[in-house]
């Protein structure tokens, strides 16, 4: 698109239809702002056009107006240029949208569990550090439930492995669907999940809560026609009563996850306090103590 000195457009090259849906003929006499702006509006538009005139060059992304009102984002490249007397400002710009999109896709799948769809170890560490520093300046409890399937192996080895992940997207559904919208529900890998219960009453709260999602994963589950029924084993513990940073807190909920297994399964226990038992990752149950987050 080739603009004259005062922004009016004077020539647009065929891809300009193509990208756009305007015409040489609507584009041309229009000021370049009838494509759209910035992402910021009229001042970055502005500062835009200021950075051309004093250095004669600017580049960056864009959000750009199609002539069926769609907007897309584009890359974007302005030059000053000067034949004789007469100056012209020449844009490149062209479509990055799938570019981002692609990008998005990825960004996802770096921070989300590609079987069930749930935020993956990875987002779960960010998501936790950032509910324990929420807790900790409002003064508020939140509570890890660590959950891991009973007997799962089982159906992988009656059923097949294409059974077994069936089983875990069900899982993974009924898990986010029996908690709040604020609550965070992961999966670490397996047939392990975790739970963050945001702002929770106490040791009875999450308790209840707890209950509720065991309830929730019992229920019969259809698979290759069979109706299969699993139950699973809770460790919850709370910050700050039983950890005061994320490590303690996991280690924590999955001793007490262990002894929930060794109760007969289908149970939920509740961390101590002190020292407890050591769960898979050795650690001990931690102790309370106090911390400042930045």
């Amino acid at each position: 698109m080739v603009a004259d000195a005062r922004g009016r457009v004077v020539s647009v090259n065929p891809a300009f239809g193509s990208l756009t849906g305007y015409t040489s003929a609507q584009a041309i006499g229009r000021h370049v702002r009838f494509l759209g702006s910035m992402p910021q509006g009229r001042t970055a538009f502005g500062e835009m056009w200021a950075a051309v005139q004093r250095s004669g060059h600017w580049q960056g992304e864009v959000w750009l107006r199609r002539r069926n009102r769609e907007s897309f984002p584009a890359w974007q490249t302005v030059s000053g240029v000067r034949h004789g007397r007469a100056l012209h400002y020449v844009t490149l710009f062209s479509d990055i949208g799938p570019l981002k999109q692609a990008e998005q896709r990825l960004l996802h799948l770096a921070h989300h569990d590609a079987l069930t769809g749930l935020p993956n170890r990875l987002q779960f560490e960010n998501d936790l550090a950032r509910s324990l520093q929420r807790a900790w300046r409002q003064g508020q409890q939140i509570a890890l439930l660590f959950i891991d399937l009973d007997c799962f192996k089982l159906v992988n080895d009656t059923l097949g492995h294409a059974a077994g992940d069936e089983l875990l997207r069900v899982v993974a559904a009924r898990l986010r669907s029996a908690v709040r919208a604020e609550d965070a529900v992961a999966r670490l890998g397996g047939d392990e999940f975790t739970v963050v219960l945001e702002e929770v009453d106490g040791a009875a709260g999450a308790a209840l809560a707890a209950g509720k999602l065991l309830q929730a994963i019992v229920a019969p589950t259809v698979l290759q026609g069979r109706a299969v029924s699993i139950s699973a084993s809770i460790g919850i513990a709370l910050f700050p009563a039983h950890g005061a940073d994320a490590d303690a807190l996991l280690r924590a909920a999955d001793a007490a996850m262990y002894r929930a297994k060794r109760q007969g399964r289908r149970h939920c226990v509740l961390a101590e306090a002190g020292p407890g038992g050591a769960g898979r990752r050795g650690g001990m149950a931690a102790v309370a103590a106090a911390r400042v987050f930045s």
